[in-house]
């Protein structure tokens, strides 16, 4: 089926209709909509079906996922029942300072001076069936409130239909409005939070008319123990702005995040909303679905080659992910400890596009820093490891010693195939006699599934042998030979030569032994002998 649809529609009061939409996370939701009152029984089943929010997820990385909705105002909480209850009856309006939001939180809210101002149309919840009443902005402004309302019900539509869905009114009908930092609307509660060292942003939905004069220009601030945090470098101009959609030649309504969010270290915050514009000609807008987003960016982890030898070198990469609306987020961190099997090399390679980044990486422990500008998906921190063990390493959630700013990731693992060395010898010859020459062949082969690194093979001659030559040796005395391979790959062998004089007038059994060994490969020997 399509990404977004209907089923059914009523046509009587009674009957029951569908509409549905597919997420990647949360899979498919469903929303039933009843015409007529239903039983609270069958909402709690209903209700109880439907998937809960997710949190993001590793596993994708530069694949963002929607930012989470910590706290979102519908103004849907008006004096009759709240969405799924009967509409709001004629005549009914509600000002802000007399709102309070759903349950649990039952967020109350604040505006200064003339932004709560029925005469101005400041301030006032209302929906496309809410009539103009007596002392407002006058009919012809209401009006056109009201069809911003329903416009903006498209977005997170009430039950009973779009033009019965709630927005607070800015109409600033005559008077001049203060202009930042005096809020038009804000939050007079603690919002709590999952978890502290979170990135936080927000997003309005936002009707507009009247652009052929003063034009709206909203931000979005936290606020974090008292202390205003902007999240818009600049201000939404709902007139202007491409994420909006024209209504007619002179309505336009968006959904508008915020360009950055910011790093709050408390377990809860509030926000408020500012208009930098103070001119009453146009600057006529409503607003709605005030939404307070958790925007912390998805750190995943990866090896590559996820296969190598013992002793070999793995690239780690690591990925951090910004959710999907793309605001910057500056000083995320993270400490990576790795396990006791994996060291970083020695020439790290530590390479990484982004910004602002700092990298320390030394032994077990990897310690990054870093920006997401506005706009970027992702970016990489990716730097060389060491196996020293064979088996399988993991790297996962519980090595992020430390962390501000990211989602922990999922795991990553790499293997480290061993090698299995063996040596063996032959010579030209089983009977010799004195002073004659002995022409011994060695051969080393890897058996195992992984490379054998710093393969080091050795041949020591008995008394009575001395060498005449051993081709390649980086190492010779009178009576040893030694050769250094820096790597035998799996299944592949090297072979060895040595020429050797029997000495004297010596008789008996010579036996030459030869022996191999390499970086956390197995040892071995093998011998060749001849009779004198």
């Amino acid at each position: 089926p399509p990404e977004r649809g209907e089923g059914y529609r009523p046509a009587n009061n009674g009957d029951l209709y569908v509409t549905y939409a597919r997420t990647r996370r949360a899979g498919w939701w469903l929303r039933y909509v009843w015409t007529s009152p239903v039983p609270a029984i069958f909402v709690a089943v209903c209700m109880a079906l439907l998937p809960s929010v997710a949190s993001a997820d590793p596993g994708h990385p530069g694949v963002p996922d929607d930012p989470k909705v910590v706290f979102v105002e519908r103004f849907e909480n008006v004096q009759n029942p709240p969405d799924p209850g009967p509409p709001v009856v004629a005549g009914q309006h509600e000002l802000l300072n007399a709102y309070t939001g759903p349950a649990p939180l039952a967020m109350t809210y604040f505006a200064q001076g003339i932004w709560i101002d029925l005469g101005q149309c400041n301030g006032v919840i209302l929906s496309a069936n809410t009539p103009v009443p007596g002392g407002s902005c006058g009919a012809t402004p209401w009006s056109e409130l009201q069809v911003l309302a329903q416009a903006l019900g498209n977005f997170e539509p009430p039950a009973s239909g779009a033009a019965f869905n709630h927005v607070l009114a800015q109409w600033t009908s005559s008077n001049p409005v203060p202009t930042t930092p005096d809020p038009t609307i804000r939050t007079e509660k603690d919002i709590p939070l999952e978890a502290q060292h979170r990135f936080l942003t927000g997003s309005i939905d936002i009707g507009v008319t009247s652009c052929d004069v003063a034009h709206p220009a909203l931000r979005f601030f936290l606020i974090d123990a008292g202390t205003d945090i902007p999240v818009e470098t600049g201000a939404v101009d709902p007139c202007t702005d491409p994420r909006g959609t024209a209504l007619n030649a002179e309505m336009r309504y968006g959904r508008f995040a915020a360009n950055s969010a910011a790093l709050i270290n408390a377990a809860n915050v509030r926000f408020k909303v500012t208009n930098n514009q103070g001119d009453f000609t146009g600057n006529d807008y409503a607003v709605d679905n005030l939404r307070l987003l958790d925007g912390t960016p998805q750190l995943d982890k990866a090896f590559k080659p996820n296969r190598t030898s013992v002793g070999g070198i793995t690239r780690l990469t690591f990925t951090i992910t910004n959710t999907s609306e793309l605001a910057g987020k500056p000083g995320w961190s993270f400490t990576d400890k790795l396990p006791k099997t994996l060291r970083v090399a020695k020439q790290a390679n530590v390479a990484t596009d982004c910004p602002n980044a700092a990298v320390n990486a030394r032994k077990r422990n990897i310690r990054v820093q870093g920006d997401l500008n506005a706009g970027m998906v992702s970016c990489q921190v990716s730097l060389d490891v060491k196996v020293l063990k064979p088996g399988k390493h993991t790297n996962g959630r519980a090595n992020i010693a430390k962390h501000r700013g990211i989602e922990l990731p999922g795991q990553a693992a790499v293997r480290a195939l061993p090698a299995k060395l063996t040596i063996a010898k032959a010579v030209d010859r089983a009977r010799a006699y004195p002073g004659e020459k002995l022409n011994y062949t060695i051969t080393v082969r890897n058996k195992g599934k992984g490379d054998a690194k710093k393969v080091r093979v050795c041949d020591q001659l008995p008394n009575g042998l001395k060498f005449v030559k051993a081709p390649g040796a980086k190492k010779r005395s009178a009576s040893k030979a030694c050769w250094r391979v820096a790597t035998i790959a799996a299944g592949k062998s090297v072979k060895f030569r040595v020429t050797a004089r029997i000495t004297g007038v010596f008789s008996g059994r010579l036996v030459n032994t030869a022996t191999v060994n390499g970086a956390a490969a197995n040892a071995a020997a093998a011998t060749a002998p001849v009779t004198v």
